[in-house]
C-alpha cells in the first residue's frame, strides 16, 4: 500500500471485505428547522455511523462516510468517473486526486479546504485497496479531518440530522456540558492535525480519547446476539489493551465477548456508565485494541497520548456539537434517544 494511505489502512484494516449494506447544554436545534446560521446537511445515520449525501446535475447521488479520525479524505476511482470528478494526476510516487463534484441546484455539501496540503483533496483510490480502507458499505469516499477542520458541526443522533454551523456565532452556548477539544500544534501554535482528542470518566479515571465519529466495528455473531441490533457494520469506540485489562481486574462483573469483531476478532468490553461533560450515559460497548496501534501510531498525531477513541457506540446517546475553530466540543442528550 502507498505510503500516503498507511494511517488510513491501519485505521480501517480490521473492516476488509466487509457485506454491503448502505443503500436501501448547547443551543438547542429547533424540531422543523435549525438555528440562525445552521445550514442542515443531508444525512443518513446507519447504526450509529453517519453518511452525507448531495445529488449531482444528472441526478447521480455521491454518498460519503463522514470520519473526524480518518487521514486523508479519500473516493474511489470508480466513483470519481462515474461523477466525473476531474482527477489530476501528480508525480509517480504521489497519489491522484480529486476534488468533490458539481452539485445539483439546492444540494449542498461544505467545500474541501483550500489549501496545498494533500488532504485538502480527495485521494483517488484503486480497487485494490477499497475494502482495506473504508467502513463504507456503498460510499462513493470518506471525508477526513481535513474536512471537518476550521468549521463548527453539530451531530444530533437522536434526530439523525447534521449542520454546518456559519457565522461567528458561538454554537456551544451553555457552557455546562461543553469541553475542549486538544489539537496537536506546531512551535508556532499552528495545528498540525486536527485530531480532535477528548477527556471522559470512567468509574473514577479520566480517559483521553481521540473523538472519532467513523470508529466502526463488523459485530460476529456471537458479538451481535449480545449486542442486539441489526447485522452489519455499526459505530464503535477503541480502548487500548492495558486499559481494558485493567477494566477486567477491576469489575469483573462487566460484560466482555471475546473474539466479538469480525475481522480483528478483538474482544469488546461493555462499560455500564461513561461521564462525558458532566453527562453521565451508557452503557458502551468498547473494542480492544492493541496498546501499540493507539499508543504509536495515532499518538503520534495527537497533543497527547490516548488510551483509545470514542464513536457511535458512545455518542449514540447525545446531540455533539463540534467548534474546531474554538476547539471545545459540546454534548446534550439527544432527544429521542438514537434507536
Amino acid at each position: 500500500m502507498a505510503p500516503y494511505l498507511t494511517d488510513c489502512v491501519l485505521r480501517h484494516a480490521r473492516l476488509a471485505l466487509l457485506p454491503m449494506a448502505l443503500l436501501g447544554g448547547c443551543m438547542p436545534v429547533h424540531s422543523h428547522g435549525a438555528a440562525p446560521g445552521w445550514r442542515e446537511l443531508h444525512v443518513r445515520f446507519i447504526r450509529d455511523r453517519i453518511f452525507a449525501l448531495a445529488e449531482t446535475p444528472s441526478g447521480d447521488t455521491v454518498t460519503l462516510f463522514l470520519d473526524t479520525g480518518a487521514n486523508p479524505s479519500v473516493v474511489l476511482d470508480a466513483s470519481a468517473s462515474r461523477l466525473g470528478m476531474p482527477i489530476v494526476r501528480g508525480q509517480a510516487d504521489a497519489p491522484p486526486r480529486a476534488s468533490l463534484p458539481a452539485l445539483a441546484t439546492g444540494s449542498y455539501l461544505p467545500p474541501l479546504p483550500s489549501s496545498p496540503d494533500f488532504v485538502s483533496s480527495l485521494i483517488v483510490t484503486s480497487p485494490v485497496g477499497e475494502a482495506a480502507m473504508f467502513a463504507m458499505d456503498h460510499a462513493d469516499g470518506m471525508l477526513g479531518r481535513g474536512w471537518f477542520a476550521g468549521r463548527s458541526w453539530r451531530f444530533d443522533y437522536g434526530s439523525a440530522r447534521a449542520f454546518v454551523i456559519e457565522g461567528d456565532s458561538d454554537p456551544c452556548g451553555a457552557p455546562a456540558h461543553c469541553i475542549p477539544m486538544g489539537f496537536q500544534v506546531d512551535s508556532a501554535g499552528r495545528r498540525t492535525f486536527d485530531f480532535p482528542r477528548i477527556r471522559i470518566g470512567v468509574f473514577g479515571d479520566s480517559l483521553d480519547l481521540l473523538l472519532d465519529l467513523g470508529a466502526s466495528t463488523l459485530p460476529t455473531p456471537a458479538a451481535l446476539a449480545v449486542l442486539g441490533g441489526t447485522a452489519g457494520i455499526r459505530g464503535a469506540s477503541f480502548i487500548k489493551d492495558s486499559v481494558f485489562r485493567k477494566w477486567q481486574l477491576a469489575h469483573p462483573e462487566w460484560r466482555v465477548v471475546e473474539q466479538a469483531d469480525q475481522v480483528s476478532r478483538q474482544a469488546m468490553i461493555e462499560v455500564p456508565q461513561v461521564n462525558i461533560a458532566g453527562l453521565s450515559l451508557g452503557p458502551v460497548w468498547f473494542v480492544r485494541r492493541p496498546d501499540r496501534a493507539l499508543g504509536e501510531m495515532m499518538t503520534a498525531m495527537m497533543d497527547r497520548p490516548i488510551d483509545g477513541s470514542l464513536g457511535g457506540s458512545a455518542l449514540r446517546y447525545l446531540d455533539v456539537t463540534l467548534d474546531y475553530p474554538r476547539g471545545v466540543a459540546g454534548f446534550t442528550r439527544a432527544s429521542p434517544p438514537a434507536p
